[in-house]
């Protein structure tokens, strides 16, 4: 079911990647035993409420993928992002450090990039300028190459 939300997602077919995912995650789904793959399952609905603009119902989820799986990086990004687009700072700097600490999980250098150039954001709104201009240089070391990030980070300096 994963894997066919995953195709409909990518096809922008909200509405039939939120009912596979929602299938995925109830698979089995008693106490005694919890799947591994629910916390994908989790996230990606998540995912789409998130692009349906229903924030709350997708934090909901996000945590969710996290009490499954806390070392899940993904859940970690994606409910950090939410929070920051909602202005609770604080919350989404504790989620973007957790996120850095399972960089382990994180093969690609872009996620580890886009979490530092994301985190070196917030901490500049809250007036931690060093600290996130300190981020922001490291998203840009990790990741030199990616003209989008260097754009971006260019455009967060003002």
């Amino acid at each position: 079911y994963i894997s066919l939300g995953n195709v409909r997602y990518r096809q922008e077919n909200y509405e039939d990647a939120l009912a596979l995912y929602k299938k995925a995650a109830s698979i089995d789904n008693n106490e005694t035993s919890i799947d591994p793959t629910h916390v994908i399952a989790y996230n990606n609905i998540g995912n789409i409420l998130y692009k349906q603009n229903n924030l709350d119902e997708a934090i909901t989820y996000y945590k969710k993928a996290i009490s499954i799986n806390p070392e899940y990086v993904y859940s970690y990004i994606n409910l950090a992002n939410i929070l920051a687009n909602q202005n609770k700072f604080e919350e989404a700097i504790g989620h973007y450090e957790k996120a850095l600490s399972i960089e382990s999980e994180i093969a690609e250098r872009y996620y580890v990039s886009r979490i530092h150039k994301n985190l070196g954001t917030v901490l500049k709104k809250i007036g931690k300028i060093k600290e996130g201009e300190q981020h922001i240089q490291e998203a840009l070391r990790l990741d030199s190459e990616n003209t989008k990030l260097q754009k971006d980070t260019s455009s967060n300096k003002q």
